[in-house]
């Protein structure tokens, strides 16, 4: 009976000696994540050109009511004057810049809802004059 015991001791030490070395020899592939996931900074950048790319393109009109003013990610993408139906989508991307790209600040934007913005030659110009 004795003998029983120490082979069930014997093999619970080197099943805790196993356990312990596996975990020990995996704890870097061990990651927490963060409660949001931030991309690499030149994922972020690319990313900021095509927001940028996609401002130029919404700035189109064929009156003076279809130019709104917007301001990106709090202003950190800039402000601009788009297409009134362009601007939501845009602003939902910068949004997710923003939280994904952990890029935050607080600038003012003089356009931003602004009023009187004209269409001049199928485009929304800016400086407002």
């Amino acid at each position: 009976m004795e003998k029983n015991i120490k082979i069930g001791l014997v093999v619970s030490i080197i099943g805790i000696i196993f356990i312990g070395g596996w975990l020990i020899s995996n704890k870097a592939k061990i990651t927490i994540l963060p409660s949001k996931i931030i991309q690499p900074i030149s994922n972020c950048s690319t990313w900021e050109q095509q927001i940028k790319e996609k401002v130029e393109k919404a700035n189109y009109c064929s009156v003076d009511s279809d130019c709104i003013g917007i301001k990106l990610n709090d202003g950190c993408l800039g402000c601009f004057i788009v297409n009134k139906n362009e601007g939501n989508d845009i602003r939902e991307e910068a949004g997710e810049f923003r939280d994904k790209c952990n890029k935050v600040c607080l600038i003012d934007c003089i356009h931003e809802g602004a009023v009187g913005l004209k269409c001049i030659n199928g485009k929304c110009p800016w400086p407002v004059k």
